[in-house]
């Protein structure tokens, strides 16, 4: 199987509604579980929804994202973090979940 990047999240993206458990890799899937369910999205929705339905969902909860990657609230740390698909590696890295 191709070995899917960012890039290639982001050109999909933009082609047509993604499922982003599927698109992530390992070490990005549990950072990203973790950001979810603080935003009440479970694993199971996330396999179940497109990128646009999970974005909806996290507007709704929190009320912003931007349409290149996601901005998702941290409450207990009281920081956000933002997920822009380009870099998300290095943003992973910084905050060390």
């Amino acid at each position: 199987m191709k070995k899917i990047t960012a890039k290639n999240i982001e050109e999909r993206l933009f082609l047509q509604p993604v499922n982003l458990l599927f698109c992530l890799t390992e070490e990005f899937k549990g950072p990203l579980l973790k950001l979810c369910k603080q935003s009440g999205i479970t694993q199971s929705m996330m396999t179940r929804y497109t990128m646009e339905l999970i974005e909806e969902k996290l507007i709704e909860k929190e009320g912003f994202i931007g349409r290149q990657g996601m901005q998702i609230k941290l409450t207990p740390k009281g920081m956000l973090l933002k997920l822009h698909l380009s870099n998300i590696k290095q943003i992973l890295n910084e905050v060390r979940l």
